[in-house]
């Protein structure tokens, strides 16, 4: 946790071993969390995700334009 890049939704893990305040915070709000959820691009791998992450931006940025033939 001290290189960041990741958060860990253990209640267990303090949130001052977090390397940045925004860390600290995104820890926090996991941990105190009554539920959450991944999703599929949580799998992914990186260049998938990337991709997957720019068509939905695309799509919510452009609903009426349609990407089927």
């Amino acid at each position: 946790m001290e290189r960041g890049g990741a958060i860990s939704a253990s209640r267990s893990v303090p949130t001052d071993v977090y390397p940045d305040a925004a860390s600290q915070k995104s820890a926090e709000a996991l941990q105190q969390a009554a539920s959450f959820r991944f999703d599929g691009s949580d799998q992914m791998p990186a260049e998938m995700n990337d991709a997957f992450f720019r068509a939905m931006v695309n799509f919510a940025q452009n609903p009426d334009q349609s990407t089927r033939s």
